[in-house]
């Protein structure tokens, strides 16, 4: 379940949601107190350890429901499609078959197995295993459904279905059209849970990689060329830009008893002890405040860079408190 948790945390960092890796550790500690067994319990749980705002709890809430909720419905429909699917012993062999060493070696398939022991939940850990193996997570755009199905449906076993089914045909008999009908049907109830588990993380992934493609679209597009429907998402880009800048020159003014020695201030000050280090000098980082004023012009032919300019500096008060425009 950790590598389950894991992968919806990554899945809300996607989604634009900041987190940590110490409350990556606090949600895993979080959901080992917790439990797995109340899913209303481990959801508040999770969203007390991973979110801050309140349209990080938003994100979160549809995220789980995406990637919880929806999958445990998913697996609910496969098992109930088995059900009504003919029951495994309806599989019967004519006894010159069932003694055939290559029918038994193809039969003997772990999947096949389990489909002929009526293991409801194997097609659901079996999909869970593979998408781990072929990883499931990197399916962005609908264009990638159809090989990530075909990898995800021969990482779970279709291919032992195909072997049983061609070792049975193999042998030419009118008496094995049921067991071979019977296998194509288990085969095809793999196959269509491989695609809705694929078309599941699509509806988890796409959303945010077409919003990334959008933000780098218009991160290199002039703004005279920008569209007016555009322009209503340019705060939140502006908003990452100032944030990146704040994060990159946010320091400390003052740096002083600590931080890096400064060697030739504090060798020069103890010569007259000998070259021992009685007293110790820092390297001072002095940054004074920036002041800044905007003179902007926002007649029509730049009102677009205008507003540009306005939004950005709006944003950058977090580093520069004083900032005047006019």
């Amino acid at each position: 379940m950790e590598q389950t948790l894991l992968g919806f945390i990554n899945t809300l960092r996607q989604h634009d949601v900041r987190i940590s890796t110490s409350e990556t550790l606090d949600a895993l500690q979080t959901a080992d107190v917790i439990g797995y067994s109340n899913q209303q319990l481990l959801r508040d749980a999770l969203a007390a350890s991973l979110t801050k705002t309140r349209d990080e709890k938003a994100l979160f809430h549809q995220c789980f429901d995406l990637y919880f909720l929806a999958k445990g419905e998913r697996h609910s429909e496969q098992q109930q499609t088995k059900t009504e699917s003919p029951h495994p012993s309806q599989f019967e062999l004519p006894d010159a078959v069932a003694g055939d060493a290559a029918v038994q070696n193809a039969l003997s398939a772990p999947m096949v197995q389990a489909a002929l022991e009526g293991n409801n939940d194997a097609v659901a850990m079996a999909i869970e295993e593979a998408a781990e193996g072929i990883s499931l997570d990197n399916v962005r755009f609908n264009t990638q459904k159809g090989i990530f199905r075909r990898r995800l449906a021969e990482a779970a076993g279709t291919g032992q279905f195909d072997r049983a089914i061609d070792a049975l045909k193999a042998i030419d008999s009118e008496e094995l059209a049921g067991p071979i009908e019977w296998l194509e049907q288990q085969r095809y109830v793999l196959d269509m849970a491989a695609r809705d588990a694929v078309e599941h993380q699509l509806l988890l992934n796409a959303n945010a990689a077409g919003r990334a493609i959008q933000q780098q679209m218009l991160r290199n597009t002039r703004l005279s060329a920008l569209e007016h429907y555009h322009l209503k998402q340019l705060p939140t880009l502006i908003r990452a830009l100032a944030k990146k800048l704040a994060t990159r020159h946010r320091q400390r003014r003052r740096v002083d008893r600590r931080g890096k020695l400064d060697m030739a201030k504090t060798l020069r000050r103890n010569l007259a002890y000998g070259g021992v280090p009685f007293h110790t000098y820092w390297k001072q980082k002095r940054k004074d405040q920036p002041k800044l004023v905007v003179l902007c012009d926002v007649s029509g032919s730049v009102s677009t860079y205008a507003r540009f300019l306005l939004l950005f500096l709006y944003s950058l008060t977090d580093v520069m408190p004083r900032i005047r425009s006019f």
